[in-house]
């Protein structure tokens, strides 16, 4: 829209600029942790190189830790094995 030779911007105009901003802003993040995470990626694969590890060590499937094993009470309730013998 025009007023007297002057460009006027829309709310819409506005918000869509605005939209556009941020997105840009979202871009530039992940760019930069994916950059980050390239960095670590190199580090880990070093690491592991020097350590021997074979891809199916590095593929392994994680076993959270129990950390209800000392306490059976609390293990019964949890319907977990006791370890102890009747």
């Amino acid at each position: 829209m025009k007023a007297s030779g002057n460009h006027r911007v829309t709310p819409a105009a506005k918000a869509k600029r605005r939209e556009q901003a941020a997105l840009m802003a979202e871009i530039e993040r992940l760019r930069r942790d994916v950059a980050r995470l390239t960095e670590r990626l190199c580090i880990w694969q070093k690491n592991a190189f020097l350590k021997g590890l074979t891809l199916e060590e590095l593929e392994a499937e994680w076993h959270p830790v129990d950390r209800h094993q000392s306490d059976p009470t609390l293990r019964r309730k949890l319907g977990l094995p006791t370890g102890l013998r009747r």
